[in-house]
């Protein structure tokens, strides 16, 4: 599927609110990669925001994939920190569904931190797999 015809076969009324998780699984900075493992698989998620020591700030993601490439190499990094794969991209509740995915695809990134400004406390989460359930409902 192109990119045009993906963001035409979403809906045109539906907003992130829509689809978002609420609530964001976060670790600190200084985590282990272990305690970021733990956390994904607890929680049933693929990627944990990491936040920095000066009250919060979003650092970036660490997601199960990275979290993988590092099992596979013979030094990992300690911190979650130093395992961040993605940035921190922020997406309005109010935003359309296509607007999101267009910055998901723009960024790179599968997960969109869900705040009314970037400096604001998220309010959620939007992911790449959110949005599929979005395009390929069932029932």
């Amino acid at each position: 599927m192109s990119r045009p015809a993906l963001l035409a076969a979403l809906d045109s009324d539906a907003t992130v609110s829509d689809a978002m998780r609420s609530g964001v699984v976060t670790v600190p900075q200084d985590a282990s990669l272990r305690r970021c493992a733990a956390a994904m698989a607890s929680h049933r998620i693929h990627a944990v925001l990491v936040i920095g020591r000066d009250g919060g700030t979003p650092l970036g993601w660490v997601t199960d994939r990275s979290l993988l490439e590092y099992v596979a190499r013979e030094t990992a990094p300690v911190f979650a920190r130093d395992a961040i794969s993605q940035p921190p991209v922020f997406v309005s509740p109010g935003a359309s569904i296509a607007s999101a995915v267009e910055g998901m695809l723009d960024a790179g990134v599968s997960h969109l931190i869900v705040a009314i400004r970037p400096q604001d406390p998220p309010e959620g989460v939007l992911t790449a797999l959110d949005v599929m359930g979005l395009l390929f409902r069932t029932g």
